[in-house]
């Protein structure tokens, strides 16, 4: 996701579980309340969490790109709204409390940024991605096979494993590709390779209550689209 002047964004992690690959990843190296993925000593690579995105030596690549990404977009419309919780899962990721915050006009990519978007920006640069200098990354437990080794595991989140040679070319480990996925969103992305894509393309990243509200799509107080139980009935939606 990402802005154009001050208005155009683009959407980098619209699905849950690719949230999780990219928070999971940028968090773990900043906060010692968290999921304890800290616990891996990683040092932080460039720049400060949030602000709007300028960074590094990433040559812009702006133009028609732009005008053509805009078609692609959606309108969020200046306002007021109502971010946050006051049932947070977990206290320390500092979702609470429910709180009303005021967004000018701005417009964020209906889908996420593809594998052969992200390509492009790789194949143009010259990029290494923070997981690929690192040497491993986090993937969810039920898309591993048996025979991959894991590194390690999360504390206090079992369900994300650290495996060796995990990127976004070789999503679930190093016998994995995307070969067959180039339209599928890109997955082990931190925060600063996707404020270095945002770099490239002449945009930015939404800040954190853009996307809260942008994601929920015009609805209020509820935890799925379709409600709030995972599985009405039992049965998944």
């Amino acid at each position: 996701m990402f802005y154009y002047t001050k208005m155009t964004v683009l959407n980098f992690y619209k699905v849950q579980m690719l949230i999780g690959y990219f928070f999971l990843y940028v968090n773990a190296v900043q906060d010692n309340s968290n999921c304890q993925c800290n616990k891996l000593n990683r040092q932080l690579l460039f720049s400060p969490r949030e602000k709007y995105c300028t960074v590094n030596n990433i040559k812009s690549n702006t133009n028609n790109v732009i005008e053509e990404k805009i078609k692609k977009m959606v309108k969020i419309n200046a306002g007021t709204y109502f971010i946050g919780t006051d049932n947070p899962v977990f206290v320390a990721d500092g979702e609470g409390p429910k709180r009303e915050i005021v967004l000018d006009n701005f417009y964020i990519d209906k889908f996420e940024v593809s594998n052969k978007e992200f390509m492009m920006f790789v194949k143009a640069t010259d990029y290494i991605t923070e997981a690929e200098n690192f040497g491993d990354s986090f993937v969810f437990e039920g898309l591993l096979t048996q025979t991959t080794k894991v590194n390690k595991v999360v504390s206090q989140a079992p369900w994300w494993l650290l495996v060796k040679q995990t990127s976004w070319q070789h999503p679930e480990g190093p016998n994995s590709n995307i070969t067959f996925r180039m339209e599928h969103p890109v997955i082990h992305v931190s925060w600063n390779d996707a404020v270095a894509y945002c770099n490239w393309i002449g945009m930015r990243l939404p800040t954190e209550a853009e996307w809260e509200v942008a994601c929920r799509g015009g609805l209020s107080d509820r935890l799925y689209p379709w409600g709030n139980k995972l599985m009405p009935k039992n049965q998944h939606k």
